[in-house]
């Protein structure tokens, strides 16, 4: 008997057919116009003919499907269900052993009242058992997936009806538990299953041979549930005559909407966090909702507090994998932002269209991670001391990997650092202990009478007086004891000086510190009272701090320049730099002057400079910065060390005939090089870009960055805009930035603060992580006079400019100016310290600059324009720097070695301004040597047969050696100088208006940051 089926078997929406028969008429089976056989075969074993019942309603299924219709027509061989929560159809396919019980079936499920508004009844099917490997037809949801939503909710329920028993199988999926007809609880299961079971012999045992699987090939794992329920079964005996009450009421509870069981866009509750990774949006979420949907919470509960409870639920995911969190408050703001975000979407939930795209954008947000670490995570699993480094590394890898690929999986607890951390915390609470004890010594101690504060006051004092016979008579003889912890003492006899202002750590800290004279006579006199001390014996006041002060800073200043003068760097480079200051030495305090910090640097003994002076001089040209500069090296003796000139390319530092440069020179009577800061030059360029692409900024604070340092706590940092390049050598030149800025950034002694922000903006800007993880500062001071705001800022604004609604030409200048950035100058400026590498970094990044400018030759040109007039390293006499350097190849070096070689030296070099080259692109290094480029091994005084032997044995020669340590220690920027005007600044109009007190106040600070380069214990222990 064949009938031919309405649609494939592929699970579509099937087309109108002939076959269907409505509610009210009788059936019409179309395959009895095909020539239905009118004997049936051998029950059981011929033919296995199914009847389709489409759109049940699901209220009355569990029941009705699989007791009135099933046990009134014949032997059932099989049901299948398919509950379809995303789709409007239910199916339900009922297969029958014999032919002669379909017709009767399908005319009775025609008319009974199960259904929902388009419910019908079909015959789609007829098979031979015989042909099969087993009394099953094929699973349909196997041969089906791809008419399936992944997210539907489908189980095939299986059920056998003969003589009373019911077999219950699980089909190929079970996506989650759900009550009949999706699945049974488990907590409920033996609920359910009672009402079918009575302990009557008649009726047959349900057992587990019954339960097992009659196709072997298929997943054993998918028989879980059917053990479950066996094990509630067993010994039971089925009874199924009347349908249990339980699932009455769990079908009357049920939804019959879509509406009513799944949220819009998240999808359907969840009642708990599972999984081996951190939560994602959509985890958090279906929590929220679940918790929502509790009976205790229906009077509609605040949000926030839902939003707690779900942050409570998530926060032990992170910390097994031991990465901080942010505060459990503003975890909870961070769920309450994208609840919004969720709301506002719903509101238009009925639009087919998305137009913005914010409803596809919010749906990969829901998959993202619920990220609530910590701002300083990654710094925090750094700075752990009980993971070791390949531990720390995993961590902050895997951190990584849940904000991006989420790919990674955590193992579960580590047993040793859930160890140390329990020692860890044992040791935190007998600290507390501790303290608790000291408060209550605290409260005793303050309690002796008068006379032991007096007695205790003359014995922790001894006097300077000679005279004073009670000045060190007896210690201290009262201690009270520490309870529990006696091989502590709690208090402590010290001995201070009569004339305890004399002391010069005292007076050089509180000059460090900016402290007035009555501030410093305070603090003193309170820590000498904290210790019961009795002031009248002691020589302090304010007058007496004063002078002590004065004292002391001019004893420092003579020390300090006799010890330099004494051993002085034999090869030293003078700094310098001027500010304009508010006159407060002058008749008009209210005007401003122009003063000038003068400083040398020269290993071994001050590699990082030293002070010289800040003289106020009359103004900022060349002439008077090179007078001042001149008088401060007599006075310290450093006339014949000085080798090298490092500036600010201005024109009163660099002019040609009267920049303070070409003055000093003649003054020191001999050729010197003129090493331009690096830093200045960058600077000179990036604004050269700026000024090209957004013009010219008047006003004293920048108004792009202003806008955007307004409005950067309303962004969003999550999805960050990266360069899409397309050029091949664009891309090289990428791979190269990337690789230099990791190795920089994983050293052992990283960059200052806002280099290291550059340097990994740069990598975020290029699709790269950063060492240390994701971290974004928040903006600072927008001036002029910071230049590297141009750098940090334009690179956030690009990433984030959607959020800001640049109009698209803004978008487009900013995308080119990050490109200029991100390839070619922050490689630059992070390396432009260097010294050796000068030489080849500026030859390559001209070169660069000029194949560039097919790409963007609006600001290649505006680069190159600028370089002209600042070629400080590519002239003869710092060409051969490059011998010491790490970028130039063997070969490359030997070229530019045989060429000094060859040429021959002059009899006198020539002063002034160095000459600035020509450079194409075919031009090299060693193009550019000349006579001028045996300043060098002059200066140091070495010889020349080195540069004829092999790269690989230049190590050996000392003369290299001398060489190399030069070249590796001599400044090429003027960090220095900026230093030295940034501490004239601090202590310009406070402690004291003296001018010859000023340079000696500075020479203290110096002397004492020198000494104590930190407030750390174990510094201050010096």
């Amino acid at each position: 008997m064949h009938y031919k089926p309405d649609v494939a078997r592929s699970g579509g929406p099937r087309a109108p057919s002939s076959s269907s028969v409505p509610r009210s008429g009788g059936p019409r089976i179309k395959g009895r116009r095909q020539g239905l056989r009118d004997e049936p075969g051998p029950r059981g074993t011929s033919t296995l003919d199914t009847l389709l019942l489409s759109n049940v309603s699901q209220a009355l299924l569990s029941y009705r499907a699989l007791h009135d219709i099933l046990k009134a027509y014949g032997v059932v061989r099989r049901t299948r269900l398919f509950m379809m929560t995303m789709e409007k159809s239910n199916r339900c396919y009922i297969n029958f052993a014999a032919a002669d019980d379909v017709p009767s079936a399908y005319e009775e499920a025609t008319k009974m009242e199960i259904g929902a508004r388009h419910y019908r009844a079909e015959l789609i099917r007829s098979v031979n058992v015989g042909d099969g490997p087993d009394d099953y037809i094929p699973n349909t949801f196997e041969k089906t997936t791809t008419s399936i939503p992944l997210s539907a909710t489908a189980l095939p329920f299986l059920s056998f009806l003969a003589n009373r028993v019911l077999r219950v199988r699980v089909g190929n999926i079970l996506s989650s538990e759900h009550p009949l007809p999706g699945g049974i609880p488990k907590a409920e299961r033996a609920q359910f299953l009672d009402p079918f079971c009575t302990h009557q012999s008649s009726v047959p045992v349900f057992t587990d041979d019954l339960l097992k699987p009659a196709n072997k090939s298929r997943d054993t794992s998918q028989d879980n549930f059917t053990t479950a329920v066996s094990k509630e079964l067993r010994g039971r005996k089925v009874d199924i005559s009347e349908p249990p009450p339980a699932v009455q009421r769990q079908a009357s509870r049920r939804p019959a909407t879509r509406s009513a069981t799944e949220t819009f866009l998240i999808g359907y509750p969840s009642s708990s966090i599972s999984g081996s990774q951190l939560p994602t949006n959509r985890q958090a979420f279906q929590y929220f909702l679940h918790l929502q949907s509790l009976p205790e919470n229906t009077g509609n509960p605040k949000h926030q507090d839902l939003a707690n409870e779900t942050v409570e639920a998530i926060i032990p995911f992170w910390q097994m994998a031991r990465i901080k969190t942010m505060t459990k408050y503003n975890a909870a703001q961070h769920f309450m932002t994208l609840h919004k975000k969720h709301r506002d979407l719903a509101r238009n939930k009925g639009r087919t269209g998305d137009p913005g795209g914010k409803r596809s954008a919010f749906v990969l947000e829901l998959d993202s991670l619920f990220d609530i670490g910590a701002s300083a995570a990654i710094q925090e699993i750094e700075r752990n001391r009980l993971l070791s480094r390949e531990k720390k590394d995993k961590d902050i890898r895997f951190y990584q990997d849940q904000k991006t690929q989420r790919k990674a999986h955590m193992s579960g607890h580590d047993k040793i650092f859930e160890s140390r951390s329990q020692q860890q915390a044992e040791r935190a609470a007998r600290l507390q202990q501790r303290e608790e004890q000291d408060m209550n010594l605290s409260q005793n101690f303050y309690n002796f009478s008068a006379a032991t504060q007096r007695r205790t006051a003359a014995d922790v004092s001894t006097w300077a007086d000679p005279t004073d016979s009670e000045g060190n008579a007896e210690d201290m003889d009262y201690q009270q004891p520490r309870p529990g912890c006696s091989h502590h003492q709690d208090t402590v006899t010290l001995t201070f000086p009569r004339r305890v202002m004399e002391c010069v750590d005292i007076c050089s800290t509180a000059d460090r510190l900016g402290l007035s004279g009555n501030q410093v006579t305070a603090l003193v006199s309170a820590t000498l009272k904290a210790g019961g001390a009795d002031l009248d014996k002691f020589v302090i006041s304010t007058s007496t701090t004063r002078r002590n002060r004065m004292l002391t800073r001019y004893h420092i200043s003579q020390e300090y320049m006799a010890a330099f003068s004494e051993d002085p760097p034999k090869y030293a480079a003078l700094h310098w730099d001027g500010k304009m200051l508010r006159d407060v030495l002058g008749s008009d305090p209210g005007t401003t002057s122009e003063t000038l910090a003068v400083l040398v640097s020269g290993p071994p003994a001050y590699p990082e400079g030293k002070l010289l002076g800040v003289p106020v001089i009359d103004s900022s040209t060349g002439t008077a910065q090179a007078e001042a500069s001149m008088d401060l090296l007599e006075t310290w003796g450093l006339t014949g060390v000085i080798t090298a000139l490092v500036f600010d390319t201005t024109a009163s530092n660099s002019g040609v005939h009267r920049g303070a440069a070409k003055l000093l020179e003649q003054q020191l009577d001999r050729k010197v090089f003129y090493l331009a800061c690096r830093h200045h030059i960058l600077e000179v360029l990036v604004g050269a870009v700026w000024e090209n692409l957004f013009g010219k900024v008047k006003s004293p604070e920048n108004p792009w960055f202003k806008h955007f340092k307004d409005v950067w706590t309303d962004l969003t940092t999550d999805n960050p805009t990266t360069l899409s390049i397309r050029q091949k050598w664009l891309n090289k030149k990428k791979k190269e930035c990337k690789e230099i800025l990791q190795e920089i950034l994983r050293s052992e002694k990283p960059p200052r603060p806002d280099y290291r922000e550059m340097a990994e903006l740069t990598l975020i800007v290029l699709g790269d992580t950063p060492p240390r993880g994701i971290h974004w500062s928040r903006p600072g001071a927008i001036h002029q006079a910071r230049w590297m705001a141009r750098n940090l800022y334009s690179m956030k604004m690009f990433m984030f400019a959607e959020q800001l609604e640049y109009d698209e030409e803004t978008v487009v200048k900013l995308e080119r100016l990050n490109l200029f950035l991100g390839l070619f100058y922050t490689p630059m400026w992070m390396s432009s310290t260097l010294a050796a590498d000068a030489p080849a970094n500026d030859m390559q990044f001209m070169k660069d600059m000029m194949k560039f400018k097919r790409t963007d030759p609006e600001i290649a040109q505006a680069v190159l324009q600028k370089l002209e007039n600042h070629k400080w390293y590519l002239t003869q006499e710092v060409v051969p720097f490059a011998l010491f350097g790490s970028r130039l190849s063997d070969k490359e070096k030997q070229d530019i070695a045989a060429k000094l070689h060859a040429t021959e030296k002059p009899d006198s070099f020539r002063r002034g301004k160095p000459m600035f080259p020509q450079v194409t692109a075919k031009t090299t290094l060693a193009d550019l040597v000349g006579p001028e480029s045996h300043l060098l091994l002059d200066t140091l005084g070495i010889e020349y047969d080195w540069l004829l032997q092999p790269v690989a044995t230049w190590p050996r020669s000392d003369d290299y050696s001398k060489a190399l340590e030069y070249v590796s220690n001599v400044k090429v920027v003027n960090d220095i100088a900026e230093r030295g005007v940034k501490m004239m600044t601090d202590f310009a109009n406070i402690i004291t208006t003296d001018s010859q007190q000023k340079q000696y106040l500075l020479q203290t600070v110096e002397y004492n940051r020198e000494r104590f380069d930190s407030f750390k214990k174990q510094t201050l222990k010096k």
